[in-house]
């Protein structure tokens, strides 16, 4: 027999023969109970992050019906409780365990929340107060601001006039400026108790954008054919960049801040500039700028001849002049590259009359075509000499 219902049942026999019959009956004989489990021990509350003085209401959610409740409250008043959904006060801050153990007649269990309620100081109305990480920018710029407000603000209004945008809810906002002028920044910062208003007047200097102006000169404008010109740029706010056109001159384009050109033919040039930063580029064209004359660049009146040996020279070896000299004079002497830009540098040299010789590494020179211009400081003259680096 199988009792599929919980209950107490009465038992009936009735049993017979050819001379007859005969009835017992047991009343309440059979006693069928629930099938039962300890309870599992699990609860909730109406909010975990507090101020100090907020009373927590505990709702008990354990499975398989509890009939004793034991909570334990950490920093709670009351501290201890057996009432299946207590409402605990927290008066000091801090953060505190909370332990329910629930019973029936089956069984019990504990379940332990550490740090599971958080009690905060006393909230009060926020200072507002922020910082930025400049003060003073260029047109086009941006700002980081940083709020640094007390006493736990949870909302932030910010008001930038003539930034980008024009006002946020963030706590940490960005904020282009396009247009130059002084501008105010103010921050509301609330919370539930109230809230606070900062107002830094013409906080925010926004300048005009640092367009570059392009300019440059040259340590000489009249050179004979062959000579060298230095140019320095002298152009205005920082630019980063330069692109510079030389027409007749070698080399006839540079990107160098302050390139050494060589002219090896007469005429009058033009020399352009373009000039780059951030914020944009300008350009400046000096027209008829270099004038050139007709030297014979093969004399010079102070060499009379110039031998390069060893000619193709292995690059990292030395390469070696030798220079009859006619006349004592103060000599300059560059090595031009394969692009005509100058690589090397030999000031001052002033050799003796007679048979000179001079030297120099061709470590760091590419592979190619070059050349050795000797300038007569005293006369303008030079004598250009080709040699080729393996």
């Amino acid at each position: 027999m199988i009792y599929g219902f919980p209950g107490t049942y009465d038992v009936i026999l009735t049993s017979s023969n050819f001379d007859g019959s005969d009835t017992k009956v047991k009343s309440d004989y059979i006693t069928v109970t629930d099938i039962s489990f300890p309870p599992v021990s699990n609860f909730i509350v109406s909010a975990t992050d507090i101020i100090e003085g907020t009373t927590v209401q505990f709702t008990d959610v354990s499975a398989n019906e509890p009939l004793n409740w034991n909570w334990t409250f950490e920093g709670g008043s009351p501290a201890t409780s057996t009432d299946q959904n207590p409402s605990v006060t927290y008066t000091t801050p801090g953060i505190f365990d909370v332990t329910l153990t629930t019973s029936n007649f089956d069984g019990s269990d504990t379940e332990v929340k550490s740090d599971f309620i958080t009690v905060s100081g006393e909230l009060l109305i926020p200072s507002a107060d922020f910082t930025s990480n400049v003060t003073e920018i260029f047109a086009g710029e941006s700002i980081q601001f940083t709020d640094i407000s007390t006493n736990n603000p949870t909302q932030w209004i910010w008001s930038f006039p003539g930034g980008s945008p024009s006002s946020s809810s963030l706590q940490n906002p960005i904020v282009q400026y396009l247009t130059p002028g002084e501008y105010d920044v103010v921050l509301i910062a609330s919370n539930t108790v109230g809230n606070d208003v900062e107002t830094k007047s013409l906080l925010i200097t926004v300048n005009e954008t640092p367009v570059v102006i392009p300019d440059f000169s040259a340590n000489e404008t009249e050179v004979e054919v062959g000579g060298i010109v230095e140019f320095t740029d002298e152009s205005l706010n920082n630019p980063t960049s330069w692109v510079w056109s030389f027409p007749g001159g070698v080399p006839s384009t540079s990107s160098l801040e302050n390139p050494i050109v060589v002219y090896p033919e007469a005429g009058c040039y033009n020399v352009t500039l373009v000039v780059s930063n951030q914020f944009g580029n300008e350009q400046i064209t000096k027209e008829c700028y270099i004038n050139v004359g007709t030297t014979n660049t093969n004399n010079l009146t102070s060499v009379g001849s110039a031998l390069l040996y060893p000619n193709p020279v292995s690059t990292n070896n030395r390469l070696y002049c030798d220079l009859e000299i006619i006349e004592s004079s103060l000599l300059n002497i560059y090595v031009l590259d394969n692009r005509g830009a100058v690589v090397k540098k030999i000031l001052s040299h002033k050799p003796k009359i007679g048979l000179s010789q001079l030297s120099f590494s061709t470590e760091l020179l590419p592979s190619g075509n070059h050349n050795l211009l000797i300038m007569d400081m005293s006369s303008k003259k030079y004598r250009n000499e080709k040699f080729i680096v393996n």
